[in-house]
């Protein structure tokens, strides 16, 4: 790529919306070219990224971010092919924004493979996915409440056809129980009042039943932790799937937190599984005071997250929305062929500390 002013090819590249660039495929991703759309995209002039000379292009890849690109990039130079990766950058006055880097390995130098490709604002298209899964998520909120409405009718049922019931015979039981001992006739009293001792006992058994009703089977036996080991036993180890459950500090979470997680966890396990066809996946949970961190991993096939929801089945919005009701933020980062991983985080009110014994 000649850097000639009055070179047409290069008056063309300064003149599309969006960075075209050439690199060197290191750690920093120097910049031997750069076009005058890096100004308005990350808020540096060309001057200023060109041989790093006031700030280092990798430098402004969201932290988090670069690993997976890095990983992406490296791949692609490896496999001489394309790569496309979506990521944020964070511009000179520090904000975010989402970015569609193209590129490709184009000749080996003394120093290293050189790359040359394309960068453009992906923040609109980001934005207005979000906008839609926020409607999805509302329509989904509406969903769900008439599920809870009926969940409870049929919980009211429930109750009346044997609770209500139970605890009705229990009134008369007494009742009857009373008046004999008032009359003086105890014996007979006595076995009023054993029957209301055993309808009582069988009347807190059946509402404990339907307590636990509203609980995922997994979660009752043996509460998170448990659940979780014996999902990736049961279902990764049984496939042939590599697998870990990293644990730091004292995992204890009230009942709606663990089953939203334990969803979330379930849900981004059956991705990596049916869709991503991973061979290792991790879930770790990091629980400190009143904060809880939990990753869930995979080194699958990967997806754009901003067309995951073409393809159907993955969950997304499900996922984020249920961590988003129990007051947690939902953080993810996938490119194509590089795997995919879910950051949730909660604190304050959402992880009460346990209860002194």
């Amino acid at each position: 790529m000649s850097h000639q002013a009055n070179d047409p090819l290069i008056s063309l590249l300064h003149n599309l919306p969006g960075m075209a660039y050439r690199c060197r495929h290191d750690a920093q991703r120097m910049l031997l070219f750069a076009s005058q759309g890096s100004t308005e995209l990350l808020g540096c002039a060309p001057e200023a990224l060109v041989g790093n000379q006031a700030v280092a292009f990798g430098d402004l890849i969201y932290p988090k971010d670069r690993p997976i690109v890095f990983s992406e990039i490296d791949a692609a130079v490896a496999e001489q092919r394309p790569y496309r990766c979506i990521y944020r950058i964070v511009i000179r006055n520090g904000h975010q924004r989402w970015v569609l880097d193209k590129g490709k390995p184009v000749y080996q130098t003394e120093d290293g493979w050189v790359l040359d490709g394309f960068v453009t604002d992906h923040t609109r298209r980001m934005t207005a996915f979000r906008q839609l899964e926020q409607r999805l998520a509302e329509q989904a909120r509406k969903a769900e409440k008439l599920v809870v409405m009926e969940e409870r009718n049929r919980l009211a049922r429930e109750l009346h056809d044997s609770v209500t019931q139970s605890l009705y015979s229990v009134t008369l039981f007494a009742e009857a129980g009373r008046n004999l001992a008032r009359s003086g006739q105890l014996a007979q009293a006595t076995r009023y009042f054993d029957d209301v001792l055993e309808t009582g006992q069988q009347a807190l058994k059946e509402m404990r039943l339907l307590v636990h009703k509203l609980r995922p089977s997994a979660l009752e036996k043996g509460g998170l932790v448990k659940a979780l080991q014996n999902r990736l036993n049961a279902v990764e180890g049984r496939a042939g799937v590599k697998n870990q459950l990293a644990l730091e500090g004292d995992i204890h979470l009230p009942a709606d937190v663990e089953e939203a997680i334990y969803n979330v966890i379930q849900e981004a396990l059956n991705n990596a599984i049916k869709h991503a066809n991973a061979s290792e996946v991790g879930v770790a949970l990091r629980q400190e005071n009143d904060t809880l961190a939990l990753t869930i991993w995979d080194n699958g096939g990967g997806f754009d997250p901003v067309l995951a929801d073409e393809s159907g089945g993955l969950g997304l919005i499900s996922m984020r929305e249920r961590v988003h009701m129990i007051g947690g933020t939902f953080d993810i980062v996938s490119i194509p062929g590089q795997g995919t991983t879910i950051e949730v985080r909660l604190s304050g009110d959402s992880v009460p500390q346990p209860a002194s014994q």
